[in-house]
């Protein structure tokens, strides 16, 4: 269960924190970012359609 929560707060953690950064680590932190935001979405549909334990 707490993938379902910690993975999106994780996601928006690093978008802000790219958002903050001027440097070429906001690339690294924006990538970090839609990683765990595949992850989650992944994550979802498989909940979703193959009723996955939470």
């Amino acid at each position: 269960m707490p993938i379902v929560f910690l993975l999106p707060l994780g996601a928006l953690l690093s978008f802000a924190a790219a958002w903050l950064t001027r440097s070429r680590a906001r690339y690294v932190y924006v990538a970090i970012g839609c990683v765990m935001a595949a992850i989650w979405l992944l994550y979802m549909v498989l909940l979703i359609n193959l009723e996955l334990p939470d």
